[in-house]
């Protein structure tokens, strides 16, 4: 039996898991406000160049890894592709908010708000990255018999 309101509950999750990065982006730039200077110095400096990098590696990763969970589902059941479906998007979204908090670091620790933008960035790419029936339909092999117990479920 799959639930009606799957896909309400994974939006839910993906604004919370959206919002959660906004309130940290939001909670450190005040912070950064009331620190007066930059915490990283001239000896640690390179941490600067790492951390975009960083970041980047963590969001792609996520969905390399997130498309990898989608290829793998093509034997089970409709519940189960449902299921694997909503893991694969928790990991990729997980990543994703990784890497923005790592340029809010960045920014926190540097004071130079191009990691804060980049943080920003994440955060609407982050939101861009919804999972809904229709990217189900489109990034899952789905047999005649599954699409119409779809179309019954969530009409």
């Amino acid at each position: 039996m799959i639930p009606k309101n799957f896909f309400s509950t994974l939006r839910i999750l993906h604004l919370a898991i959206s919002f959660g990065t906004l309130a940290i982006i939001i909670i450190f730039y005040v912070l950064s406000k009331s620190q007066p200077e930059a915490i990283l110095t001239q000896d640690n400096q390179m941490l600067v160049y790492i951390f975009p990098v960083f970041a980047v590696v963590v969001g792609a990763m996520g969905i390399f890894l997130s498309k990898q969970f989608l290829t793998k589902i093509k034997d089970q059941n409709l519940l189960g592709k449902l299921n694997q479906y909503r893991a694969a998007y928790i990991v990729r979204w997980a990543m994703i908010e990784g890497g923005s908090i790592m340029l809010v670091m960045a920014f926190f620790m540097s004071k130079q708000i191009v990691f804060l933008a980049l943080a920003c960035g994440g955060l609407a790419f982050l939101l861009l990255q919804k999972a809904d029936i229709d990217t189900f339909r489109s990034e899952v092999q789905l047999s005649s018999e599954e699409k119409k117990e779809l179309e019954n479920t969530f009409r």
